[in-house]
């Protein structure tokens, strides 16, 4: 998967968020399907793993630029 996928995907995925929250219902998911929603849970756990990848490759990019400098 080239970048400009990976990004636009990731555009894709904050549509959908900012949909749901537009919904007015965002709050009642989150607060209360949490617990027993498994989509809700699956969300949550896969944001969480993408924002610790996200964080270890911007690690290793900072990195990478200090040993090239």
């Amino acid at each position: 998967m080239s970048f400009e996928k990976f990004v636009h995907r990731n555009l894709l995925v904050a549509d959908c968020v900012e949909r749901i929250a537009a919904s007015g219902k965002a709050d009642h998911l989150f607060e209360h399907s949490a617990q027993f929603n498994p989509k809700v849970r699956e969300l949550l756990a896969a944001q969480e793993r993408l924002l610790n990848a996200a964080e270890r490759l911007l690690e290793h990019c900072d990195s990478a630029e200090v040993h090239s400098a």
